[in-house]
């Protein structure tokens, strides 16, 4: 990449994918009041006529096999929330590849999606086509010289109750990242492709102290054209699926991802 800077609104890149993005939501019920948590992260995919989520391996191996999964999606407006479900009994897990530790993977799993699930989430949501951009991720062709990565995900650690005026019930708010930053390739292992994300410090924005929920959210590509006035984005590439943090360090983590 030429080496620039520029200005250029987070949310005009956010939300460009912000729509693929997912979260998954354990439920538990405790004296009869139903809990929600944070499960992980992921994106919603398609391969052809197969529709899915791609994610983390050991995000899957952690929701049930049968019963509901709850289903969080990326809302602006806290009116448009609308309470959401997959039914695990009715999917289909893929895993690729055994995962041989937990830093270097592999650990990279796709949830096929019945299609009582995928036509309410085609409502809601959009997924993104893997097969047409499948050459562009591959073999890295720019259509632009520069370029900003971006991770998103759900932040355990930001999940909070809100109060209810309804006995029984709690409403929890989870919070989504959209976080720029650096991807660095590292050593193959055994053919697996990985980088290393560190999220970029932002003014009046302060970084997660904690990277769970993230596993399974992915790291975005866009070039962006400078010619252009503002900057435009003109392609977006899914880069990247995040697995797993490293330890803080001065208040900073890498989160290594698996790449194209």
């Amino acid at each position: 990449m030429d080496k620039a800077e520029f200005d250029l609104k987070t949310d005009l890149i956010g939300d460009a994918v912000t729509d693929f993005a997912v979260g998954f939501v354990g439920l538990q019920v405790h004296n009869r009041k139903e809990t929600a948590f944070s499960a992980g992260s992921g994106t919603f995919v398609s391969i052809g006529s197969v529709y899915g989520i791609l994610t983390a391996a050991h995000v899957l191996k952690a929701l049930p096999q049968s019963g509901p999964v709850g289903i969080a999606l990326n809302y602006r407006d806290p009116s448009q929330f609308r309470r959401l479900f997959i039914e695990m009994q009715y999917t289909d897990c893929v895993f690729l590849g055994d995962k041989t530790s937990e830093a270097r993977g592999p650990d990279l799993a796709f949830l096929r999606l019945c299609q009582a699930d995928v036509a309410k989430i085609k409502a809601l949501a959009v997924f993104y086509n893997l097969l047409r951009r499948e050459y562009l991720a591959l073999t890295n062709v720019r259509s632009a010289k520069n370029y900003v990565d971006a991770i998103t995900g759900i932040v355990a650690e930001e999940t909070k109750e809100l109060p209810s005026t309804k006995p029984n019930v709690v409403s929890t708010n989870f919070f989504s990242i959209f976080v720029d930053g650096l991807s660095i390739p590292v050593d193959d292992n055994e053919d697996i492709r990985l980088f290393e994300f560190e999220a970029a410090p932002r003014p009046g924005f302060n970084l997660p102290s904690d990277y769970r929920g993230v596993s399974g959210g992915a790291v975005w590509r866009f070039d962006i054209d400078l010619e252009s006035k503002p900057p435009k984005v003109v392609q977006k590439i899914l880069f990247g699926v995040a697995f797993h943090q490293s330890a803080s360090k001065d208040g900073m983590r890498t989160i290594t991802c698996h790449g194209p």
